[in-house]
């Protein structure tokens, strides 16, 4: 079955050569609810990490991207524009959609209604992966963003933490018992707009790795429904950090002594997501030394 991803940020901009060369041969099409205007650079990093698990001969073909421009130019989503981009996934047929953007807390009846919604269309067989939000401390209280923090841990909606490369979590990283995982979202190298790497952190980065990982396997046709990946997921994550000092410490829930804590959900997923891109066209592996600074989208009115 072909999938179907909707993105839904600030839009996908494809103006440069270079970024056009590295979609060579991918299918997918642009709404722009925002009537026109300047790109904000968020939407197109998040795409160009979603892509990369897609970016091989096998899969390529096996995907069609709808790039839905939601957010203006500074980073505004209003309730209409989210409602419409919501809209748009039952007429796109999608399969998935990341969401890299939240509102702040405590919920207010725009998240509740936008929860409800949400939770209507997942019953219906789209997969929502939202990035938790970039408002994280070191206690593990729950600081998930909205309406996420309203939502379910899976079962149609993934909440996707950030970590570093090692596996520590990003201070920044919300958390809260609605976490389902985490990636690497921490000073990731990404190309932007231009086509030129640039180092970027955010849960934003996260959540759209674990979309486009979650995506590319199902395409691969390993798992009949996402309830089974789901259970994949939930038995291979990894749950061990390292901590400064270099040493492998394991995530356990104080409570029940599962392998689970809120600030990292289940664990790490980026070895699955590093195995489907090892071979990817298009594979940054530098930052720079200036990079970007990571994106909190809670200007959601």
């Amino acid at each position: 079955m072909k999938r179907i991803v909707a993105v839904i940020d600030t839009g996908f901009d494809d103006s440069s050569a270079k970024v056009r060369k590295m979609w060579e041969g991918f299918s997918y099409e642009k709404i722009d609810l925002c009537g026109g205007g300047l790109y904000h650079s968020h939407g197109t990093l998040v795409a160009m990490l979603c892509f990369r698990p897609f970016d091989n001969d096998m899969l390529r073909d096996s995907v069609h991207f709808v790039h839905i421009r939601c957010g203006d130019s500074n980073g505004q989503f209003s309730e209409d524009n989210i409602n419409r981009a919501f809209d748009l996934l039952w007429q796109k047929n999608a399969t998935a959609v990341n969401c890299s953007w939240g509102g702040p807390k405590p919920a207010d009846d725009s998240h509740r209604r936008m929860a409800e919604k949400i939770l209507s269309i997942a019953d219906g067989g789209v997969a929502f992966h939202f990035a938790a939000g970039n408002d994280g401390d070191s206690n593990p209280d729950d600081d998930i963003s909205m309406p996420q923090s309203l939502l379910r841990r899976g079962q149609g909606t993934f909440l996707w933490g950030a970590l570093a490369k090692a596996g520590k979590p990003a201070s920044f990283s919300s958390d809260g018992e609605k976490l389902f995982a985490s990636m690497w979202g921490s000073d990731r190298p990404a190309h932007g707009p231009d086509g030129l790497i640039a180092g970027v952190s955010g849960t934003s980065f996260a959540s759209p790795t674990g979309c486009g990982m979650c995506e590319a396997m199902m395409a691969m046709g390993n798992f009949a429904t996402y309830a089974e990946l789901e259970d994949y997921l939930w038995r291979s994550a990894i749950h061990m950090t390292q901590t400064e000092a270099g040493i492998w410490i394991p995530y356990i829930d104080p409570v029940t002594g599962e392998p689970w804590h809120p600030k990292v959900g289940r664990g790490s997923e980026e070895h699955l997501f590093q195995g489907l891109t090892v071979n990817s066209r298009c594979r940054p592996q530098k930052v720079p030394a200036a990079a970007v600074r990571w994106f909190n989208f809670r200007r959601l009115y």
